[in-house]
């Protein structure tokens, strides 16, 4: 009733189920007029089988290393099919996986292992889509229309438009399926390099993975009919030829390339170990990113010191470069260094014949990040379009991004201390762990002038603070035949925006905001939470024609 009066104004309502029309229902006088279909029974099957079979075989000597796994998966969806059909409109995953690991020992001292993988795979599915259908399934009344009419068309209903027949979008709208190729390989080969010097070695990793995937659609579409009480029928929709076209949905690739020298040595009580790694991880995305590459280069360095498995100290630093980011901007230092102390391996603290774990620890690190940014921030792009000029169609290309050549790195520095405790041979233990954490120069949408042709664009503007602490503890009450865990965590952290450079607050770029542009949703604001909702507070409702004659908008 209220939908069928949803649109009409106050004085053109209409009775649409009065109880003549209700008891019709309920009778089932007439099922063409006054439909109860079950949709999840019409369209749905109550099981969908799964099939899978895998093979896999290893070994090793020596020498050598081997493992294969051969896979093969197939699973079934919940729809009805039309067996008339030659072509399958269920959704269906079909997929074959091979993976294979191959370590060799070629010398006494160098070692290689091989690894390589690969998927095929296709998705079918109706050509209106899976989760349109079960969208539809529970949105759709009972009572909207017939499945079929008494000639056994296609039923349909008053102002329907064409291909809404679920039965029919299910059999005679064709289907779609996507085929996806991965394949991934990779390459390390270690040298031990004790001649030269004890604990030392060099390690070099090369692999590569690649993803395609290529959507295929063969849809058609169908007549239906609305069945009215004079036994006539008006069509809906026509029946039209199967069309085909197909879209390379997914092109993706990624090269990974690693050189390390390391060194891991132990004499008398000392161990000191080092770590010294180049590498470059390239990314491109044809659809995302249009085919930019994306390159992430890193030179990094770790070293450890453990003295008598008491003392323990680490320092590590890096330097990164990102190759979206101006040249000024594009490379970044990073550090940090942390020191524990095993007590528990303190003679003193063993006559206490308390702790089976004592490890008080301390790091101080800063870090970046400059994820989500975008494609070449740094720079103005363009972008294409067509128009008509002339009687003819042309491409024009407009500025589709604001440049920002002093975009960096946003840097996080943190503090981190805890401490953990082992009793009763570690059956119960406590970690405590407090820190605090702030974050400069986040990388931010804001507004910019109307004059330069945009609403927005990137910033790097501000700062924010995280503190806050955790407390895991965990127990095994009972250890045996029979076992007991219990664990209890918790953790609470306050996070602050302290700074907004020269103004106290901005809306963050999003869709939907009233008609006075303030935006509705999440401002940022100096002093409190990242991200606080924000928006009209409720007063209440109007209930009479005086409270809107003396509103604030009284003809609104």
């Amino acid at each position: 009733e209220a939908y069928a009066n949803d649109l009409r104004e106050p004085g053109a309502y209409i009775e649409a189920y009065n109880p003549a029309v209700i008891e019709k229902y309920r009778n089932k006088e007439n099922p063409y007029l006054y439909p109860d279909v079950d949709w999840y029974d019409e369209l749905l099957n109550n099981t969908a089988p799964v099939h899978r079979y895998n093979f896999n075989v290893s070994g090793a000597t020596n020498s050598f290393n081997y493992f294969v796994d051969l896979d093969w998966y197939r699973e079934n969806g919940f729809f009805k099919t039309n067996d008339a059909n030659s072509y399958n409109t269920n959704a269906q995953t079909n997929r074959f996986s091979v993976r294979s690991n191959l370590g060799v020992k070629v010398t006494s001292t160098t070692f290689m292992q091989i690894n390589l993988a690969g998927r095929q795979e296709r998705y079918n599915q109706p050509a209106a889509g899976t989760r349109s259908f079960y969208s539809n399934i529970l949105t759709t009344r009972p009572n909207r229309y017939p499945v079929y009419n008494p000639d056994g068309s296609y039923g349909s209903y008053k102002d329907s438009k064409a291909n809404q027949n679920l039965k029919g979008l299910l059999y005679d709208n064709g289907h779609q399926f996507k085929d996806s190729r991965h394949m991934s390989f990779d390459l390390t080969i270690k040298q031990n390099m004790d001649f030269l010097l004890d604990g030392f070695y060099l390690e070099a990793t090369g692999s590569y993975y690649s993803a395609t995937s290529y959507l295929t659609t063969r849809s058609k579409e169908f007549a239906a009919y609305l069945y009215k009480e004079d036994g006539s029928y008006q069509q809906v929709g026509e029946d039209k030829d199967q069309g085909n076209s197909g879209n390379k949905d997914q092109r993706y690739r990624i090269t990974f390339l690693k050189g390390a020298a390391g060194y891991d040595h132990s004499f008398g009580k000392h161990k000191v170990s080092a770590l010294f790694v180049a590498d470059l991880n390239q990314i491109q995305d044809q659809n995302v990113q249009k085919g930019y590459l994306r390159n992430y280069t890193n030179y990094s360095g770790r070293m450890n010191y453990n003295y008598d498995d008491r003392y323990l100290a680490e320092a590590v630093y890096t330097r990164g470069g990102y190759n979206w980011l101006a040249p000024d901007n594009r490379w970044a230092d990073y550090w940090g260094v942390g020191a524990s102390w095993n007590g528990h391996n303190e003679s003193f603290v063993k006559d206490l014949n308390i702790f089976s774990n004592l490890k008080p620890r301390v790091s101080f690190g800063i870090t970046g990040n400059q994820d989500g940014i975008g494609t070449y921030p740094a720079y103005a792009l363009l972008g294409s379009n067509g128009y008509v000029a002339g009687g003819d169609k042309v491409t024009g290309y407009y500025p589709s991004q604001v440049a920002n050549t002093n975009l960096k790195w946003e840097t996080t520095s943190q503090f981190d201390a805890g401490i953990d405790f082992g009793f009763f041979n570690n059956r119960l233990t406590v970690v405590i762990d407090g820190y605090y954490k702030k974050t400069r120069d986040l990388l931010l949408k804001v507004k910019v002038p109307g004059s330069s042709g945009f609403s927005s664009g990137l910033k790097n503007i501000g700062e924010v603070e995280n503190k806050g602490f955790e407390l895991a503890i965990n127990a095994t009450p009972i250890e045996g035949d029979f076992i007991w865990n219990t664990s209890l965590n918790l953790t609470y952290n306050k996070n602050k925006v302290l700074d907004l450079g020269d103004v106290s607050f901005i809306y963050p770029s999003q869709p939907g905001q009233d008609e006075t542009g303030i935006h509705l949703g999440r401002i940022i604001q100096v002093g409190q939470p990242l991200g606080t909702f924000y928006g009209y507070v409720y007063d209440g409702l109007f209930s009479t024609t005086d409270d809107i004659a003396s509103s604030a908008q009284p003809t609104a």
